[in-house]
């Protein structure tokens, strides 16, 4: 299941050592280690560094169907981000099926390169709310709430203040500052006086505060957002990437100090060897893997699987643990975007090419983003990505008072209806545990914490002359599954987002089309575009109904890109995949490290979450071993 990714420690007792490298194919004698990873995604690299660097000296091999990013400039450069993401080189794309709502075959992107999503993405810096933490450990997963979780993602960070001139704010005790991952503010970072005024628009319509830090707990705020940057030098001028393959293994490769790593790259882990599959828990003893460029040739051949018994059956595979809950819980947020054209009198330095373009933005033209233009000035600047304002409102300051506390009441209401519904399409296996995520997501969407997101980006997102903002509903209440379509696992899954299914996620991402609009009718923000392109008037007139902005919502969507749940951290009773250790349930020694864990959504990107995930596990993984 390519959207899960796992490690496996392996009680194996033979070492075998080498120097930290970076192969395309391992030698006969390369037989056993005591670690095996399964994917040198985000998470994955933070487990081979900080297992391989243990006193221990233990061995470790990360298996990677991706290639090593070193020499593809595209890879480390903020500014080619969507070039990055969208090709087909470097990203999965891993194809949905035909959706309910909308009718169309979405591409869920994610990395397929060392370093996986933190090579590829927005490297947008943001953290949860205490609340969505804490509630995660309410679910009966011991100290993974927001104190705990907050120390690893901490570790996992270096953060560099930039200058107040800029504009960003910073709590200085919510961050990190001797970690790995470069974190901070772009150099160059323009155009601040946009930025500056999406903040303020975003506290004249919602009543929000503004220069909140992102990470420290409280997210509910407008403010400029920190990035995964880092400059590579002090003089530098320019900052660069700080993905996991640059922050946490090359740095292991340049000292040279952690010399049982390996890592492969270029093959995919197809089946899992297990000693006795008559022993419960089950012990993996193995992993099986093939090239991708021959997958026919595969070493170590043993048995799979944990997943559900039925599914794996239904394709020819015999179930090892059956544990019907892998795979379901599917939780993406989807999007929508509302883009002007600049002020006519502000372009004397943009190339400001056809602003019919911006319509390519929405889907399912998507896969054309990297045909866009790009601003002259910011093609040659080399600073980073062009966003650096979120605003982050809680369902109250984007539905009002009245109408959110209805929505709330309406979404308890109906919380075991609902889950009910989802247990009998496949998409959980346990009605009481998903009726209390459910009311656990009410009480917190109740709260202070975001309900939605306002992304304000400039034209290195858009076709030259074109701004806007890009609007989510943060906690989607829909749930889809993830399901094996063949016993080959080359072959990608079959995937199920369920995307905007359940009327909560219509509702609040329709307000948030609505409030993006307001935002550019600020005094703050008028100023600076000239018409509207998307939705345009003509398809989406200023004075349309809820029903026809819904309509609007439903037929132009697109997948975020930020999926979690499918492995959830729960006990088993409650429909949950791994427990507190991340071990699979049912399995000795096979643990889920990455956002599939994540058992439902948070207000924030994934990224630095899914660090503090990978540095917690290793600090538990090295205390048990």
């Amino acid at each position: 299941m390519k959207l899960t990714r796992a490690i496996l420690h392996l009680a194996i007792i033979a070492h075998t050592t080498f120097a930290t490298q970076i192969v395309s194919s391992l030698p006969d004698s390369a037989s056993t280690f005591d670690y095996i990873i399964v994917g040198g995604g985000t998470a994955g690299l933070v487990l081979a560094n900080r297992l391989s660097g243990d006193e221990r000296n233990f061995s470790v091999l990360v298996i990677e169907a991706g290639e090593d990013p070193r020499g593809i400039p595209m890879i480390e450069d903020p500014n080619q981000m969507i070039q990055l993401a969208f090709s087909k080189q470097h990203s999965w794309n891993w194809p949905t099926s035909n959706q309910t709502v909308g009718g169309k075959r979405h591409n869920i992107l994610g990395g397929k390169v060392l370093g996986g999503s933190s090579s590829i993405n927005g490297m947008v810096w943001t953290r949860g709310s205490k609340e969505q933490y804490d509630a995660i450990e309410a679910l009966g997963n011991p100290s993974w709430g927001w104190e705990e979780m907050q120390n690893h993602m901490k570790k996992a960070e270096r953060f560099e203040p930039s200058e107040e001139s800029r504009g960003t704010t910073f709590e200085a005790s919510a961050r990190g500052y001797e970690g790995m991952v470069g974190t901070g503010h772009p150099t160059p970072y323009a155009p601040v006086k946009l930025f500056r005024a999406f903040v303020e628009a975003c506290a004249q319509v919602f009543g929000i505060e503004t220069g909140k830090d992102l990470c420290a707990g409280d997210p509910n705020s407008a403010s400029q957002n920190s990035f995964s940057v880092h400059r590579p030098t002090l003089d530098s001028s320019a900052a660069v990437r700080s993905s996991s393959v640059i922050s946490y293994l090359y740095p292991t490769i340049a000292k040279s100090s952690n010399s049982g790593l390996s890592v492969l790259v270029g093959h995919q882990a197809t089946r899992i060897a297990w000693k006795d599959t008559t022993k419960v828990p089950a012990a993996a003893s193995g992993v099986e893997f093939a090239s991708v460029a021959e997958p026919s040739v595969r070493r170590a051949v043993r048995a799979t699987r944990e997943g559900n018994e039925k599914d794996l059956e239904s394709v020819g595979i015999k179930t090892v643990i059956n544990l019907p809950s892998v795979g379901t819980g599917l939780q993406d947020q989807t999007l929508n975007m509302v883009l002007y054209s600049y002020n006519s009198s502000l372009l004397s330095r943009y190339d400001t090419g056809n602003a019919g373009d911006a319509l390519k933005l929405q889907d399912p033209a998507l896969n054309n983003l990297p045909n866009l233009l790009v601003a002259e000035d910011y093609a040659n600047s080399a600073g980073g990505p062009a966003g650096g304002a979120l605003g982050f409102p809680s369902l109250q300051q984007l539905l009002g008072k009245e109408l959110a506390n209805s929505t709330v009441s309406e979404l308890k209401r109906t919380a075991l209806v609902r889950a009910q519904a989802i247990v009998d399409r496949g998409a959980s296996t346990d009605v009481e545990g998903l009726w209390q995520i459910f009311l656990a997501q009410a009480d917190i969407i109740n709260g202070t914490t975001p309900a939605a997101e306002f992304s304000q980006f400039d034209t290195v997102l858009m076709p030259p002359g074109v701004l806007g903002v890009i609007v989510w509903n943060l906690l989607p209440q829909s749930r889809g599954s993830v399901k094996l379509a063949s016993d080959d696992p080359f072959d990608y899954p079959s995937i199920d987002p369920a995307y905007l299914e359940s009327e909560y996620d219509v509702l609040v991402q329709a307000a948030c089309v609505r409030a993006a609009r307001a935002l550019f009718n600020t005094s703050t923000l008028a100023s600076f575009i000239g018409v509207e392109v998307v939705p345009g008037l003509s398809l989406l007139p200023l004075d349309s109904t809820v029903a026809k902005t819904e309509e609007f919502v439903r037929a132009s969507y697109a997948p975020v890109y930020h999926p979690v749940g499918t492995v959830a951290m729960m006990p088993k009773e409650m429909g949950g995949s791994v427990g507190p250790d991340l071990k699979i349930h049912g399995s000795l020694n096979v643990r889920v490290v990455d956002a599939s864990v994540i058992p439902f959504q948070l207000s924030a990107h994934l990224s630095s979450t899914v660090y503090g995930i990978a540095e917690k596990a290793a600090s538990m993984i090295l205390a048990s071993a």
